[in-house]
C-alpha cells in the first residue's frame, strides 16, 4: 500500500517539475531572455517623454529584438535618459534613427532603430545616441482641436460684428442690387447689338450699289470687298447669334445666382441654417468644445484598461498529491485599482448536499419522507473581488472561494515578493477560513507561491500547508506566444 501511494506521489511530483521547468521555458522565450542576458553592450539616447516605457521594454529593427531597456531616468533638463542593452552579436552604425512606437492603438510601446541609408562608422559600447523621436499621444492632438475650435469661434464672431450692423447690411443689399441692374443693361445691349449688325449689313450693300455706278474700277474693288465681307459675316451669323444667346442666359444665370445670395444673406442675418447657428448662438460652439472634452477622457480611460490572464496550480501537501487550480481574469482599470474573477478548481472542497427521498418502513404500509445528507469531494469555487492598492498595501473585498471574504496583500522589493492574508466564510461553525499566502516573482510572466490554508480551522484534516506557482500574461503578450504553439497538419 505504501508503495503503491509512494509511486502516485512520486509521479504527480514528476509532473509538477516538467510543468515549471516548461513554464520557465515560455518565460525565456517571450522575454528573450537566455544565459547571456548579462553580456551584450549599452547605450543612451534622450526622449522628450519617455511615456509607456520601463524596464524590459523591448528594442526591435524591422520588427525584429535586438535589446531590452535597462533603466529610465530624469535628466536635470526635465528629460527622459533612456538606457539600452543591445544583445551580443548585434553592431549598429552612425547616423540611426531612434524612435518610440506602439503595437497597435493601445498596445505595448517598443524602441524602435532604423538604420542610416549609408553605410558608416560602428556605435561603440556607452556612446550617447542622441535625442529619439516621440510620436505626438492624443492629448496633444485634443488640443490642436480644441485650438481650432477656438480659432471657428473668432472667425464667427468678426463675421457677426461684420454683418450685425444695419448700415453693413444695407450696403451689401445695395451691392447686389447694382449688379442686378447691371445684368439688366447687359441683357439689353446684346439685344441692341443684334440690330445694329443686320443695319450694318443692310448699309454696306447700299454704299457697294452706288459704288457700281460710279465707276467699273472701283466697282470691282468694291464688289471684291463686298463679295468678302458678305462671305465673313454669313459664315459667322449662327455663331454670333449663339455668342448672344449665351450672354443672355448666363446673365439670367447671374442673376439667379445673386438672388440666391441675398437669401443666404438674409438667412444668416437671421441665425437659419448651420452658419447662421453657428454665428447667431455661441452655445453650439460649447457643446462641440464639451463633446471634445468627454471623448478625450473616454480615449484616456479606455487607454488604461488592461487585461491580464493567468493560472495559478497549488500542491496540497500531504492530501494525497491533489492539486489545486485557479484561472484568474483581472482587469487593472488603474495604477491602484483592479477586478479579479477567478475560477478555482479545489479537489479537497466538500459539498454537502441535502436529499429527500420517500421510502416505505419495515412493516408499513405507506411511504414516509427520509432526509439523507450526501458529500461530494471536489468542485468548483468562484471568487469576484475588487481591490484597491495604497502605496506598498493592497486592500481587497467580495466574494473568495464563493463565500463573502476580505484580503490583504503586502509588496516588497518592487512588487518581486508579496505576503498576504484571506479571511472568508464568516458564517461557518468550525471558525471563518484564514489563509496565508507568500509569492515570489520569478519574472514578468512566472511566480512561485504557498502558504498556510484555513489554519485556525479545529479540524486538522482541513488545515493544510501548499506550494506551487504560476503564469500570468497580459492580453496583448498572448500575440507574442503563438508563435511557439505548433500547429496541426
Amino acid at each position: 500500500m505504501n508503495d503503491k501511494k509512494f509511486g502516485l506521489e512520486a509521479r504527480v511530483g514528476i509532473f509538477a517539475i516538467i510543468v515549471i521547468a516548461a513554464a520557465v521555458y515560455a518565460s525565456f522565450k517571450l522575454e528573450g531572455w537566455s544565459l547571456k542576458t548579462s553580456r551584450g553592450y549599452s547605450l543612451f539616447v534622450s526622449f522628450d517623454s519617455a511615456q509607456g516605457l520601463s524596464r524590459e521594454t523591448a528594442v526591435r529593427i524591422a520588427g525584429v529584438e535586438i535589446g531590452k531597456v535597462e533603466s529610465v531616468e530624469l535628466t536635470e533638463g526635465g528629460k527622459a535618459r533612456v538606457s539600452i542593452r543591445i544583445y551580443p552579436g548585434v553592431e549598429l552604425e552612425k547616423g540611426l534613427r531612434v524612435r518610440v512606437r506602439s503595437k497597435g492603438l493601445l498596445g505595448d510601446k517598443y524602441i524602435e532603430i532604423v538604420p542610416p541609408k549609408l553605410e558608416g562608422a560602428i556605435v561603440k559600447p556607452g556612446e550617447d545616441l542622441g535625442y529619439g523621436e516621440v510620436p505626438p499621444n492624443f492629448e496633444d492632438m485634443m488640443d490642436d482641436l480644441s485650438t481650432t475650435v477656438a480659432d471657428i469661434r473668432r472667425v464667427a464672431g468678426s463675421l457677426r460684428e461684420a454683418l450685425g450692423d444695419e448700415g453693413s447690411a444695407r450696403d451689401l443689399k445695395e451691392i447686389i442690387r447694382s449688379i442686378r441692374d447691371a445684368s439688366q443693361s447687359l441683357a439689353q445691349m446684346s439685344k441692341k447689338n443684334e440690330k445694329s449688325i443686320d443695319e450694318i449689313v443692310e448699309g454696306i450693300k447700299e454704299t457697294v450699289a452706288k459704288l457700281r455706278e460710279e465707276g467699273p474700277g472701283l466697282l470691282e474693288r468694291a464688289d471684291r470687298i463686298t463679295k468678302n465681307l458678305d462671305t465673313i459675316v454669313t459664315d459667322n451669323r449662327e455663331g454670333i447669334q449663339d455668342t448672344i444667346k449665351r450672354v443672355q442666359e448666363a446673365s439670367k444665370k447671374l442673376d439667379q445666382s445673386l438672388g440666391s445670395i441675398a437669401k443666404i444673406t438674409k438667412d444668416i442675418e437671421s441665425g437659419r441654417g448651420t452658419v447662421g447657428r453657428l454665428m447667431k448662438d455661441d452655445s453650439l460652439i460649447d457643446k462641440v468644445d464639451q463633446v471634445a472634452g468627454q471623448f478625450q477622457e473616454l480615449a484616456e480611460a479606455v487607454e488604461r484598461i488592461k487585461f491580464f490572464l493567468g493560472y495559478q496550480g497549488n500542491y496540497l501537501i500531504g492530501d494525497g498529491g491533489e492539486v489545486k487550480s485557479h484561472f484568474s481574469v483581472r482587469i487593472q482599470t488603474k495604477a491602484d485599482k483592479y477586478y479579479l474573477a477567478e475560477i478555482i478548481d479545489d479537489p479537497s472542497y466538500k459539498n454537502i448536499n441535502r436529499v429527500t427521498k420517500y421510502e416505505q418502513p419495515t412493516g408499513g404500509t405507506q411511504t414516509q419522507p427520509v432526509t439523507y445528507f450526501e458529500q461530494k469531494e471536489g468542485g468548483l469555487k468562484y471568487s469576484l473581488e475588487m481591490a484597491r492598492r495604497f502605496y506598498g498595501l493592497t486592500l481587497r473585498g467580495g466574494l473568495i472561494e464563493s463565500k463573502g471574504g476580505v484580503g490583504m496583500d503586502y509588496s516588497l522589493w518592487k512588487d518581486r515578493l508579496t505576503v498576504g492574508m484571506e479571511a472568508f466564510d464568516f458564517a461557518r461553525d468550525n471558525n471563518p477560513v484564514l489563509q496565508g499566502m507568500i509569492s515570489f516573482q520569478l519574472s514578468k510572466y512566472i511566480y512561485l507561491s504557498g502558504g498556510y490554508y484555513d489554519f485556525v480551522s479545529k479540524k486538522s484534516d482541513q488545515r493544510q500547508f501548499y506550494a506551487g506557482g504560476g503564469i500570468t500574461f497580459l492580453d496583448e503578450d498572448l500575440k507574442t506566444l503563438l508563435p511557439f504553439i505548433p500547429t496541426v497538419k
